[in-house]
């Protein structure tokens, strides 16, 4: 393959954490503009996160955490996210031209 044992290993290894992540995330079909932040409300209520997203789906992580989730219009983010990110949101990720953040309540 033309690199170390040392590089394949680190390279193909499965990782602890994603297995663990693997474990505590749940796939929410379904989703969509009109309902999906009703369901991050009612998910981050029960400690789950946005991790991930894509058509009709939603990926939530679990924690001990209360979270609570924001999603913006904008067709460039730069600004509101330097000013969400001071707010102490953390940015997930954009699905145009919706932008995703979330942060711990409690």
């Amino acid at each position: 393959m033309g690199i170390t044992r040392q590089a394949a290993q680190q390279r193909f290894a499965p990782e602890e954490s994603n297995e663990q992540a693997a474990e505590n995330s749940k796939r929410i079909s379904g989703a969509n503009a009109f309902n999906e932040m009703q369901i991050l409300e009612t998910e981050g209520k029960a400690g789950y996160h946005l991790v991930g997203f894509g058509p009709h789906f939603l990926t939530v992580l679990a924690s001990k955490k209360t979270w609570e989730h924001r999603r913006l219009y904008a067709l460039n983010i730069a600004n509101k996210q330097s000013q969400m990110e001071d707010e102490g949101w953390t940015y997930v990720g954009s699905w145009f031209p919706f932008h995703y953040f979330k942060r711990i309540v409690s």
